[in-house]
């Protein structure tokens, strides 16, 4: 496994991920953050900790940016 997927050790009093969503993206820029959002209300709904991995397969449009963004606006 590479070392940069290697899962990272949970510290003490922190709680671990329960699921993980994978979002492969090829040109999806008016697309991916309806995706992020609809994952992030069921996953609130469920009160479950999860982590959305967005791959971004080498688009032509703004699909990292805009995924870039709303990362920054929402750590």
């Amino acid at each position: 496994m590479l070392p940069e997927a290697m899962p990272r050790p949970v510290e003490q009093g922190e709680e671990a991920t329960e699921v993980s969503f994978v979002v492969p993206c090829l040109n999806e820029e008016e697309n991916v953050l309806g995706t992020i959002e609809t994952i992030t209300k069921a996953m609130e709904r469920v009160d479950c900790r999860f982590e959305i991995l967005v791959f971004d397969d080498g688009s032509q449009d703004n699909t990292s940016g805009v995924v870039a963004a709303y990362q920054s606006a929402n750590p």
